[in-house]
């Protein structure tokens, strides 16, 4: 195609550039991400629930923490073995009440206020 004059050629330019222009201009739709649904779950237990909910579980999970240790049965002992047999044994079922995937998140929680308590106590002192 030959134009014969600068005016064709930039009339057809000016054409061009607004259209690309009018392309970038036109609204798009924005794919919003969806809801959360209720049954996905978190990794994180602590950014997906409320402050009131978190206190409530940890409450309750170092209430059955505290309840499966005093639960005689977790004591009975094997008299058949040496006594640092049976105290592994013991140590090891202690272990396990607090190392249930549930309560793990709970337990460090409970761990980092005890160390606060602690610090601050001997700091005070």
């Amino acid at each position: 195609m030959e134009f014969s004059t600068f005016a064709q050629v930039s009339a057809i330019d000016t054409y061009e550039q607004t259209k690309k222009l009018n392309e970038l201009k036109e609204m798009k739709i924005t794919k919003l991400p969806s809801p959360p649904d209720e049954q996905t779950d978190s990794k994180s237990p602590f950014l997906d629930i409320s402050v009131r909910t978190l206190l409530d579980n940890f409450v309750m999970t170092w209430h059955k923490i505290i309840m499966d240790l005093l639960n005689p049965e977790l004591y009975a002992q094997d008299y058949t073995k040496e006594w640092w047999d049976r105290f592994y044994v013991i140590i090891i079922r202690i272990l396990s009440v607090f190392w249930v995937p549930d309560r793990v998140f709970y337990v460090g929680v409970g761990l980092v206020v005890v160390s606060f308590f602690t610090f601050f106590i001997f700091a005070a002192s």
